[in-house]
């Protein structure tokens, strides 16, 4: 059986999770941008191990090179990833800071694995690469391969450093790919150095990819977004009810003014005519006073759907008079102020306080 076999079934497993993957809407987070890299990486591995069958035994140095040396340098790449990845871990816990709250890698984590992928793409690019090819086995082996094999160690030392750092996290589910690459590591480090044929390192890359999907802090998009538009809501709430606390406010004190400036009016009026419709007018005053006072108090007549509407028979010229009486004191020097109201105007059923305020 050829040793391509492998490389197929990777690469049908990670196509089908990239199309279920980016095909589903995701939280913009730090942790699902790296790993968002590292599929596409794993992807691009599997596509290079099935070319690499088909160019291992190619006349076409360069070509042969290309391919041989280019899925070396993209299984260093994905280390390197994955590397971030537990850096990350490790940063968010010495820190005590909420993994979904970082927006981008720290500078220090990003240069340390830039710097560290960079040297062995270099060491892979200027470092001899050989090829073992027959009918059904091809693989590479010497200087340039033997640079995977260092840094995979790397990480593996790396991996053990997560464990120590998170102590009593241990069954953490983000834990769970931390271990299995510990262990498949080692296995598949030793498998390789003693049967290169085998091509288990990008299936192995390809399991933890698949693996680390269900790890992933990924909740339902549709859900935060209700979530964020319930928390708008609620804001508009509070602040539509501090708008109308400071309204029923200044309403509250209109009235208090009105009846100070009336009664005063009223002490030095002889006409029992004009008395009687000012005290009217007192009364009318005091009830809009109680009104908005029980609105302050009672902060759920907000909501429309709860005001009380208080329907009864009243008289329009004698609401015209009284807002009429009202607004004469506040008008300015120099403005006239006329009203006019037809000789028969019929009784009215309504609310009356609730027309009086509009």
């Amino acid at each position: 059986m050829p040793n391509c076999i492998i490389g197929i079934i990777s690469f049908t497993i990670i196509l089908m999770l990239c199309i279920v993957y980016f095909n589903k809407k995701r939280i913009s987070s730090i942790e699902n941008k790296i790993y968002s890299l590292m599929i596409i990486t794993d992807l691009l591995i599997s596509i290079f191990a099935i070319l690499f069958y088909y160019t291992a035994d190619s006349s076409i140095i360069l070509l042969r090179d290309f391919v041989g040396k280019g899925i070396c340098i993209l299984f260093v790449l994905w280390h390197a990833l994955f590397g971030v990845y537990l850096f990350m871990l490790i940063f968010t816990k010495v820190k005590k800071r909420d993994y979904l709250e970082l927006k981008k890698v720290p500078n220090q984590i990003k240069i340390t694995f830039l710097v560290f992928f960079v040297i062995c793409s270099l060491a892979i690019i200027v470092l001899p690469l050989y090829y073992y090819s027959d009918s059904l086995i091809k693989y590479s082996y010497g200087p340039a391969a033997n640079v995977v094999f260092i840094e995979t160690v790397f990480i593996i030392v790396l991996s053990n450093f997560t464990i120590f750092v998170f102590g009593k996290n241990l069954l953490n589910k983000k834990m769970i790919p931390i271990f299995i690459f510990l262990i498949s590591g080692i296995i598949c480090w030793i498998v390789q150095k003693n049967n290169p044929g085998i091509l288990l390192t990008s299936f192995t890359d390809t399991f933890l990819t698949l693996l680390m999907y269900f790890t992933i802090e990924n909740p339902d998009v549709n859900m935060l977004n209700e979530l964020y538009k319930n928390k708008e809501l609620m804001e508009q709430n509070y602040e539509d009810k501090y708008n109308f606390l400071f309204e029923m406010t200044q309403e509250a004190r209109n009235p208090l003014v009105n009846i100070n400036s009336l009664s005063t009016a009223l002490r030095n009026e002889d006409d029992p005519i004009k008395v009687k419709e000012g005290l009217m007018t007192l009364n009318n005053m005091v009830r809009q006073l109680d009104f908005s006072i029980n609105n302050i108090l009672n902060i759920s007549s907000l909501d429309v759907q709860k005001l009380k509407i208080i329907n009864s028979t009243y008289e329009l010229d004698k609401l015209c008079n009284e807002i009429a009486t009202r607004i004469k004191p506040e008008l300015h020097e120099g403005v006239n102020f006329e009203l006019s109201m037809p000789k028969q105007v019929p009784t009215l059923y309504g609310d009356y306080m609730k027309l009086r305020q509009i």
